[in-house]
């Protein structure tokens, strides 16, 4: 097989691989093994029922649980404290799993994932033209911000996934 590119960031990937190492995003193979998908996650949906559970970054994904998107980011908690990490989009919620080296404290359970039946609103920001924010604001008042890498694509993801939800 060729060395083909991310259809999320066009960085070369290694066919072999099933993520970015540049952006982090989840790839399935299409039928040519030659190219790769990042938003339709056929050969998943289309699994056995007994087939369908999925690992990525590390972390197990719930029976039927997919990914639409993933990607580098940081779960940002304060000026001086944030956590590096993965965001993933699911079809179920946002999973962030850092990647253990942050030197503040790790993710705690409730930053971990947010279900959609706890998320109330999302919002974009861009802070001093660099940081690209995606805002998820959950029930009860709080929220939680991520920066992340290409901020249109989020959003796109995230309507497409939650047409509820406006941006």
């Amino acid at each position: 097989m060729k060395a083909s590119n991310c259809p999320s960031c066009g960085a070369p990937v290694n066919p072999s691989t099933l993520h970015c190492e540049y952006c982090g995003s989840y790839l399935v193979p299409e039928k040519d093994d030659e190219n790769f998908v990042s938003s339709t996650f056929s050969t998943i949906l289309n699994a056995p029922q007994e087939d369908s559970v999925v690992c990525i970054c590390g972390r197990r994904l719930e029976k039927g649980e997919y990914p639409i998107r993933s990607g580098m980011a940081n779960l940002y908690r304060g000026m001086m404290n944030a956590a590096g990490g993965h965001l993933i989009l699911t079809n179920r919620r946002f999973l962030f799993v850092d990647h253990g080296m942050n030197l503040h404290l790790e993710t705690t359970p409730e930053e971990e994932s947010i279900y959609f039946d706890d998320v109330i609103g999302v919002k974009a920001k861009t802070v001093m033209l660099l940081s690209k924010r995606l805002i998820v604001e959950k029930k009860g008042g709080g929220q939680q911000e991520y920066v992340v890498w290409n901020l249109d694509a989020w959003k796109d993801a995230v309507r497409k996934t939650l047409p509820r939800i406006k941006i």
